[in-house]
């Protein structure tokens, strides 16, 4: 009985290895695929395309409880880790109100993100929401974000990791929770140069929360 429980577990363990090989080599070419895409259309067009379908399933996850297919896990990875506008329109989305939930406004923050009026309205919706006294956010479609990343973070090669647990942490630090400590020092584990992690850890620990956690 001992040697057919072994013979099991380690054909689970070989299905679980093949599994991981199979992401990884679709993140590579998903990788290579965006970084040719770049270069012969120019980052805004390609950016756009890329993260076109990704958003809708993104959106539907978040507003409609439908789950976030595999196909646009990884492309929002490779997404995310090619360009930081991605994960800052998907940090919007979720705590950007009823105006950072609009497909179009998501479109512009992915693929325009050095346009001034991308960028003034980025800022609008983020300090506005950091800063009203009378707001809060929907923990129920936080929670359902967060869950998606950590699904995401948890079948990516180890450097596509970095931008998922950074936006765990970032917005389980706007709802005060203690586990952003964790993601974000997992984050930096991986690359210490991400600077957005280091920022929710510093804010943390002096105690710095949105307003309405005050």
């Amino acid at each position: 009985m001992t040697g057919v429980t072994m013979t099991t577990e380690q054909h689970c363990a070989d299905r679980a290895d093949a599994r991981r090989d199979r992401i990884a080599d679709t993140v590579r070419r998903l990788g290579t695929q965006l970084r040719e895409d770049r270069r012969e259309r120019g980052p805004h067009v390609a950016d756009a395309a890329w993260v076109d379908e990704p958003f809708d399933d993104w959106l539907a996850m978040l507003y409609e409880g439908k789950p976030l297919a595999r196909t646009s896990m990884l492309a929002l990875a490779v997404g995310m880790d090619q360009t930081l506008a991605v994960r800052d329109a998907l940090i919007v989305s979720i705590v950007g109100g009823a105006d950072g939930a609009r497909k179009a406004v998501l479109m512009d923050f992915a693929s325009r993100p050095h346009a001034p009026e991308v960028c003034a309205r980025m800022g609008r919706l983020l300090t506005a929401a950091f800063t009203d006294e009378h707001g809060g956010l929907d923990e129920a479609r936080c929670r359902a974000a967060v869950g998606a990343l950590k699904d995401m973070a948890g079948i990516v090669p180890e450097r596509y990791r970095v931008q998922p647990l950074t936006i765990m942490a970032y917005v389980l630090w706007w709802l005060g929770k203690d586990e952003a400590v964790e993601y974000a020092l997992e984050a930096l584990a991986i690359d210490e140069r991400c600077s957005l992690a280091a920022i929710v850890l510093g804010a943390m620990r002096r105690g710095i929360y949105p307003v309405w956690l005050r």
